[in-house]
């Protein structure tokens, strides 16, 4: 038998289903912007070693380019 309480009961859980959906659907597209951050992160940051190791621009350079320390930058250098 169908009645005012099992309505409720069917609202409360189809808004509930609602709300889940559109948070996974938010916790995706942040992921993915953040993804892409990152990505472009390591692309400047690869691109700012390769620099320094093929003698284009100073590691003091590259570690200013960066906002970084020298020694930060010396971490990179080794890692790639």
């Amino acid at each position: 038998m169908y009645d005012e309480r099992t309505g409720q009961l069917d609202h409360q859980w189809a808004t509930y289903a609602y709300a889940r959906e559109e948070g996974i659907e938010y916790g995706m597209q942040r992921g993915i912007q953040q993804g892409m951050q990152q990505g472009m992160e390591r692309g400047k940051i690869g691109t700012i070693v390769n620099l320094v190791k093929e003698g284009i621009i100073a590691k003091e350079v590259g570690a200013k380019k960066l906002n970084i320390t020298e020694k930060e930058f010396e971490s990179y250098l080794q890692e790639m």
